[in-house]
């Protein structure tokens, strides 16, 4: 059994660590929470300083043709509202969003060909006008579509893989397989994107050694942004009486992640919105803005649904004075 004290000196050293290693920090509560956050914190600070990214993030469509079970847009789910912004109303919110404040615009939608590649393309050649780093993750495109967006301006790819776990994989997302998402992963980091990934935290069946898996994957993918967020049961999923994932749980994710040195960009993801300050705490350099309609916001339900926390530009200023706020626990509750 390896002790978290030595676990932590070992993973400073290395900024690599064994599975039994990550099971014995992510375990880590109380006091021992607490120095693994301020030796996350130091190493963001070392590594890539205390500046916030700010990401807006344009949820274009939840409109999918994919049935995973702990997805609030799955295609079974009959009750929820489905919706699709109009080419013009999304390069609306970029003119009006896209400000100073903004480093990356993303455009994330459910699965399936629900824009045509011109509209792809003039969303991406809009937003490139405003900000130069641009993200898409729109599920799974044949591979001369990524080639086309990339030619078009689009910098980063996002494919969260969820979990490391072949085969729950397959049965949480039925129409995909892990080694199918890795390929695209690969495939778009082989002809220039910078990819996106991550895992969620909690999900129905998840081991700590699975969680400690999907971490060490994090860093053999060479993300250029990671994601640890919380499973929230959503209205409608396969898994919306589950219990919602664990907080703490999550915010070790995110400080060991920083510890292995995953990725230049980690994010305060909004599933952490209660405990965002100490996200930041860990490690996390990173937040996502909403700029879309309300009722387009709620209705985007991949986790959380109706309790999804609205981050704005108007938490930014906020945000950033929690960034170099040195106290655990600076966690504020962020409200809509």
């Amino acid at each position: 059994m390896i002790d978290f004290e030595s676990a932590l000196s070992s993973i400073r050293k290395k900024q690599d660590a064994t599975i039994q290693e990550i099971v014995a920090l992510l375990n880590a509560s109380g006091s021992r929470q607490r120095v693994l956050f301020n030796t996350a914190y130091e190493k963001r600070n070392v590594l890539v300083g205390d500046k916030l990214f700010v990401r807006l993030c344009i949820e274009a469509s939840n409109i999918c043709g994919n049935s995973c079970l702990f997805c609030g847009i799955t295609r079974k789910n009959k009750k929820l509202k489905r919706y699709k912004l109009s080419v013009g109303a999304i390069k609306n919110i970029i003119r009006i969003h896209a400000t100073q404040d903004v480093d990356i615009i993303q455009l994330s939608s459910g699965e399936g060909n629900f824009y045509t590649m011109q509209d792809l393309s003039e969303i991406i050649k809009e937003a490139k006008k405003y900000c130069d780093n641009i993200t898409i993750g729109i599920g799974h495109k044949n591979f001369s579509c990524y080639k086309k967006l990339f030619e078009d301006g689009a910098t980063n790819y996002l494919a969260k893989f969820e979990t490391s776990n072949a085969e729950e994989y397959k049965i949480m997302r039925p129409e995909s397989a892990l080694k199918e998402r890795l390929e695209h992963l690969n495939y778009a980091k082989s002809i220039g994107y910078r990819v996106a990934s991550g895992n969620i935290v909690g999900l129905p069946n998840q081991s700590l050694y699975d969680i400690a898996n999907d971490l060490l994957l994090m860093k053999k993918l060479g993300l250029y942004m990671a994601e640890s967020s919380v499973f929230c049961p959503t209205a409608g999923s396969e898994f919306e009486n589950e219990k919602k994932g664990d907080l703490d749980l999550a915010l070790n994710c995110i400080a060991i992640s920083r510890l292995l040195n995953c990725a230049p960009l980690i994010l305060a993801s909004s599933s952490l919105a209660e405990r965002i300050g100490d996200a930041f705490r860990a490690g996390a350099n990173y937040i996502s803005i909403h700029a879309a309609p309300e009722d387009v916001f709620y209705n985007y339900s991949i986790y959380g649904g109706s309790s999804r926390k609205r981050l704005t530009v108007g938490h930014i200023d906020k945000f950033r004075k929690l960034l170099v706020q040195k106290e655990l626990n600076a966690g504020c509750v962020i409200k809509n």
